[in-house]
């Protein structure tokens, strides 16, 4: 049975056994030395590693996917592939109107960068980035050597400068190429 209600009556202390509210008095009681303080609990570490070192490895449960899951899984990064290189697409066209050179190279390199950059996730997800390191330094290899092969191509100087003994050949071929792209768009 509930009690019924009752107000809240404020206790009635006597006049000689009032606590004590100043400062001095309150930290009277303090201990003066830590080592005085009692101990709470044992000393013991209580970070993951050391609460799992002496247990066995449980093996991890995975749910049996279904056929949505599967269906997910392959869709969902083909659509990303496709939201992104639809994007690069676009910007690549921009980039066409204004200067027409090696249009194609660009083109190519950047659809198989976004399938690379897509299918490096999918596996980060997958295994973790322990495994995905290799794989990462590998895909950056190849946007460094696309870089360093063809910026010379461009017109724009090399990054390779010193390197390359082809440096003015591949200038002069592509100012002739440009110059025919614009013969071509004016007639």
């Amino acid at each position: 049975m509930v009690a019924p209600y009752e107000p809240y009556k404020k206790p009635e202390y006597d006049e000689d056994h009032t606590p004590a509210t100043d400062f001095a008095s309150l930290t009277s009681f303090i201990p003066v030395e830590p080592s005085e303080l009692p101990e709470l609990r044992p000393n013991k570490r209580t970070d993951f590693a050391s609460l799992t070192r002496g247990e066995a490895k449980q093996r991890r449960m995975e749910m049996p996917n279904t056929p949505a899951d599967h269906f997910v899984n392959i869709v969902t990064p083909i659509l990303i592939i496709l939201l992104v290189t639809s994007v690069l697409m676009f910007l690549l066209n921009v980039r066409f109107i204004y200067t027409a050179v090696h249009d194609m190279n660009l083109r190519f390199f950047a659809i198989f960068f976004v399938i690379g950059i897509v299918a490096l996730n999918r596996l980060v997800v997958r295994d973790g980035s322990q495994e995905a390191f290799l794989y990462a330094f590998g895909l950056a290899l190849a946007v460094g050597l696309y870089t360093l092969a063809t910026t010379e191509l461009y017109n724009v100087g090399a990054v390779t400068r010193g390197f390359t003994t082809q440096k003015r050949a591949s200038a002069r071929r592509c100012l002739a190429t440009s110059r025919l792209i614009d013969s071509v768009t004016t007639t």
